[in-house]
């Protein structure tokens, strides 16, 4: 955390490592929250007002899977479904 002095106000710029604690300090007042469309779809947050932020900015998404194990036959459908999903969507802006 950093924070300095500015005429009579004190500021803190915090940066945090996960969606929902950024969220739940926003909620408090403490500041803004800025998250990806990706991470917070389909959550209600209530009392809380939600605005997209101009220029949009790039996300990369990735899988995670253990290194020594293969995916099942679900799973790597599921990646191409996805894979293909994401395709559609960059050709589509």
């Amino acid at each position: 955390m950093h924070c300095y002095v500015q005429w009579y106000k004190v500021s803190c710029d915090l940066l945090v490592n996960h969606f929902s604690v950024a969220i739940s300090l926003a909620q408090r007042g403490l500041g803004i929250a800025l998250v990806d469309d990706f991470s917070i779809g389909g959550c209600h947050f209530d009392g809380m007002a939600i605005e997209p932020f101009e220029p949009e900015i790039l996300v990369n998404v990735g899988v995670i899977y253990p290194r020594f194990k293969s995916l099942s036959t679900s799973a790597q459908q599921f990646v191409e479904i996805l894979r293909n999903s994401l395709k559609q969507i960059r050709k589509s802006l």
